[in-house]
C-alpha cells in the first residue's frame, strides 16, 4: 500500500501493510521514522513541489532539483514524490513542456543518487483521478498536464480519487454529494489505463469526508441538501464550501446524526445529516469500510499496482478503536 502521511503519528501505521510512505513536508520526517520504516521494508518518500512560475526556468528547476535530492540523501530517504496541483490551460505551453523537463530530470538525479547508494529509488507524481476533464476537457480542476508523457517517466502514478466534487458543471441548484463516488472513480481508471501502464497506477482512496452547510430550510432528515454556490476554477457548484475533516472526527458524529448513516446507491458511499446547536443542517459525505472496500477490490479488477490512501494520521494514531482502524486497513487492503 502507497500511504500518504500529513503528520507525525507513525508509531500507530500499520507498518507490516505498507509499501511507501509519502511524507508531506520535511517537517515530518524524522530519523526514528525512517529507520523504523525501512527496518519494515517501507519506504520513505517526500511529497513535494515546485512553484508553478519556476517550473519553465531550467535553472531553477536544477537549483530546485538539487536541494530536494541533497536533503533526499542527507535524510536517507528513498525517492520523491511530486504533488503539483496547479491549474494549467491548453495554450500554456511553457509550463506543459517544464513538466515534463522536470519529470525527466528529476528521474535522471533519482537514478544516479540510486546508483551512487548502491540500490533503486523510486519517483512518483499524484495524478488527477481522471487525465480527461468532465465532459472530454483536458483536464480535472483545469490541470491540463501531459499526463501520457509524465506517466512514461515515473515508476508510479498516485490517483488521487477524491475531492470528486471540486468541479460541477451539472445544470440545476448546487447540492452535497460524494467526495469518492465508486462509478466515476471506475470512469477516471478507464481513461487512465488508456494512456498509462496499469502496473504503474496506485488508486489513492480518501481517510477523510467532507461537511456541506446546506442552505437554510432543509429538513434534518432531507437527503436533498442544498449548497452555496462558489467559484472555483470556473465553476459554480464545488466541494470547495464543505469542510474536510478526517475519519476519526467524522465516526463519532454518525451516532448523534439525525438521519443515522444511509447508503447512496448512485456513488456507493455513505452520507448523514447532522443538526448544529442553532438548529442548522449539515450533510456529510464520507467513506466507510465497506465503499472503500468495492473501490480497492475495482483496481485489483482492472490489474493497478496497489491502493494507497490520503492520510494516514486521519486514522491511525488518532484514538479510534482498533476494531475500526482494523476494518479501515483491511477494506483499503481488499485488492
Amino acid at each position: 500500500m502507497f500511504a500518504t502521511a500529513a503528520q507525525t503519528n507513525w508509531e500507530q501505521y500499520p507498518w507490516d501493510s505498507l509499501t511507501t510512505v509519502a511524507v508531506a513536508g520535511w517537517d515530518g520526517v524524522t530519523s526514528e521514522m525512517v529507520c523504523h520504516a525501512h527496518a519494515s521494508n517501507t519506504r520513505v518518500v517526500i511529497l513535494t513541489s515546485m512553484s508553478k512560475q519556476q517550473v519553465p526556468n531550467r535553472t531553477a528547476r536544477a537549483e530546485w532539483i538539487a536541494e530536494t535530492m541533497d536533503q533526499v540523501a542527507q535524510a536517507g530517504l528513498d525517492g520523491v514524490n511530486v504533488d503539483f496541483e496547479d491549474y494549467v490551460l491548453p495554450d500554456d505551453t511553457a509550463t506543459r513542456n517544464g513538466l515534463v523537463d522536470l519529470t525527466k530530470e528529476l528521474r535522471t538525479a533519482i537514478d544516479e543518487q540510486g546508483r551512487a547508494r548502491g540500490g533503486t529509488m523510486q519517483l512518483s507524481w499524484d495524478f488527477a483521478w481522471s487525465p480527461d476533464g468532465q465532459g472530454g476537457g483536458c483536464g480535472v480542476d483545469e490541470r491540463c498536464y501531459p499526463y501520457q508523457q509524465l506517466a512514461a517517466i515515473v515508476d508510479i502514478g498516485f490517483v488521487m480519487a477524491y475531492d470528486m466534487r471540486s468541479q460541477v458543471f451539472a445544470p440545476g441548484p448546487c447540492t452535497a454529494w460524494a467526495n469518492s463516488p465508486k462509478p466515476l472513480v471506475e470512469a477516471g481508471l478507464r481513461n487512465w489505463t488508456n494512456i498509462a501502464s496499469p502496473n504503474k497506477l496506485v488508486l489513492g482512496l480518501p481517510l477523510y469526508g467532507y461537511k456541506y452547510p446546506c442552505l437554510n430550510g432543509t429538513l434534518p432528515t432531507s437527503k436533498d441538501c442544498r449548497i452555496p454556490t462558489t467559484h472555483w476554477r470556473n465553476a459554480t457548484c464545488s466541494d470547495a464550501v464543505g469542510r474536510e475533516h478526517d475519519m476519526s472526527e467524522v465516526e463519532p458524529w454518525i451516532k448523534g446524526s439525525s438521519t443515522g448513516w444511509q447508503w447512496d446507491s448512485e456513488s456507493e458511499t455513505p452520507w448523514f445529516n447532522v443538526v448544529d446547536s442553532d438548529g442548522s443542517v449539515n450533510q456529510v459525505w464520507f467513506d466507510n469500510p465497506a465503499s472503500l472496500a468495492l473501490k480497492a477490490n475495482l483496481a485489483g479488477l482492472m490489474g493497478l499496482r496497489g491502493t494507497g490512501a490520503w492520510e494516514m494520521d486521519a486514522v491511525f494514531g488518532r484514538g479510534m478503536a482498533s476494531s475500526l482502524t482494523s476494518a479501515y486497513l483491511h477494506a483499503l487492503s481488499a485488492f
